[in-house]
């Protein structure tokens, strides 16, 4: 969730459907526009993790995921990939609620707003987020701490 000072918050939920009706409170149309995103990943997702998870380098994974990226859109996708996360959501969303989520997530890769390429960590973090749902450990943030000190001793 990314809230705002006047109460408003934009929630990323593990249902597409309600992150949509989310978004169009902050603009109509804002929901449908981050279907669209989700149905990239849909087109993309697999390959690109396998892509990213693989032995370097990533010839085979890369190949298929070159293949799939050129059917998706090729060209006008790999371009907003490139954007820095700001002008990515401004391309995509009217209201504030889908540029705080694709900002938000591009920040968790330590990328500024304007860095270029944080437009494709910002839908990558979000899209795995809203596909995988993201993982906190019992106990919160801290208790990770104390399991690598754990396994570390």
């Amino acid at each position: 969730a990314h809230p705002l000072a006047d109460g408003r918050c934009a929630v990323l939920d593990r249902d597409r459907a309600v992150t949509a009706e989310g978004l169009d409170g902050f603009a109509p149309g804002d929901g449908r526009g981050w279907l669209e995103l989700c149905a990239v990943w849909e087109r993309l997702g697999d390959d690109l993790v396998k892509a990213l998870f693989s032995p370097f380098p990533p010839v085979l994974a890369g190949a298929g995921l070159l293949a799939r990226v050129r059917a998706a859109g090729g060209l006008r996708l790999a371009r907003s990939l490139l954007l820095p996360v700001r002008r990515l959501g401004e391309e995509e969303f009217r209201g504030e609620g889908g540029r705080l989520l694709l900002a938000g997530n591009a920040l968790h890769a330590d990328l500024a707003p304007e860095a270029a390429g944080s437009g494709g960590f910002g839908w990558l973090m979000s899209m795995l987020g809203q596909f995988h749902g993201f993982p906190v450990p019992v106990g919160g943030s801290g208790a990770l701490t104390e399991a690598l000190v754990r396994r570390l001793r």
